[in-house]
């Protein structure tokens, strides 16, 4: 079933009559037994995430009507509670795409929650080749949502932090190869260091929230992969600066390398010059 919806999302439209190719497509991917209620949903999302992927290649975009607009949020909202991981994923996706046009309305809709919820990946099930998109599409769907102050702290009390920093984690499937465990490991660990790093920028009760989930050994164990360093220095540099109680937290046993960027690159003098004085003691320790 996932595997029908998952070639229906690489169907494109043609260019005459999009949304009426959609809605029959849509018909003919979802399962035996979907009730005509949920095909028409999942049509009209389609016809959300079309329009977004449109204005990519335009650099410009129609903004719907009022009308539109609240049918095609129902019908995304609709699509979040219920229906297999292609479904899901599908859903995350349009909001990801949607969301670098329309931040306020995605908040103000309450996409915020299963957004969050979205997180949290399943148990592996079998042939379920989208378990890891639907969190990564939620990741990046957070990331563009948290740019906005109000979005920001909604998404932190929502309790997406600890979700993100789960994410983090080298968890490895015992029916997969390593080879593809690790590829999918990193796509998503990379949206999630990115959702962090927008929800730790200038937010002090964001900063709070990560000091006390246990963010920063995390992100300390993130700088370590050189494919994320800069993400999670970003993040820690941003921790740091929330107070200094936090900047010595950070800053107190990190390694040479993490202390050269702080020293350079935090946004908070205070955390520069605390990282510049640490450095020293980080240099003898190398040498001894």
């Amino acid at each position: 079933d996932d595997d029908d919806d998952l070639e229906e999302q690489k169907a494109r439209p043609s260019r005459d009559g999009g949304a009426a190719s959609s809605s029959r497509s849509s018909s003919s991917s979802l399962p035996a037994g979907k009730t005509t209620k949920k095909n028409s949903r999942l049509a009209a999302a389609r016809q959300w995430l079309y329009a977004a992927d449109s204005h990519k290649a335009r650099r410009s975009f129609v903004r719907p009507s009022a009308v539109a607009m609240a049918q095609g949020f129902r019908a995304l909202r609709a699509l979040c509670d219920d229906g297999p991981s292609a479904v899901r994923a599908f859903a995350a996706l349009t909001l990801a795409k949607l969301s670098e046009e329309a931040l306020d309305a995605i908040a103000d809709a309450g996409f915020v929650e299963p957004l969050v919820a979205f997180l949290e990946t399943p148990p592996p099930q079998p042939e379920d080749v989208l378990r890891d998109h639907v969190p990564r599409y939620a990741c990046l769907a957070l990331r563009n949502l948290a740019t906005t102050p109000d979005a920001q702290d909604e998404i932190g009390r929502a309790g997406a932090i600890p979700r993100l920093l789960a994410l983090l984690d080298d968890g490895k499937g015992e029916e997969e190869g390593d080879a593809v465990v690790a590829s999918k490991s990193n796509a998503v660990k990379a949206a999630a260091v990115d959702a962090l790093v927008a929800l730790a920028v200038g937010s002090p009760q964001n900063a709070d929230r990560l000091v006390r989930c246990g963010a920063v050994p995390a992100l300390r164990g993130l700088f370590a992969q050189s494919q994320h360093a800069e993400a999670a220095a970003t993040a820690l540099g941003a921790v740091a600066g929330a107070t200094d109680a936090y900047a010595a937290l950070v800053v107190d046993g990190a390694d040479v390398d993490l202390l050269v960027i702080l020293a350079n690159s935090a946004p908070k003098r205070a955390v520069r010059l605390k990282a510049r004085a640490a450095l020293p003691r980080a240099l003898r320790g190398l040498v001894n």
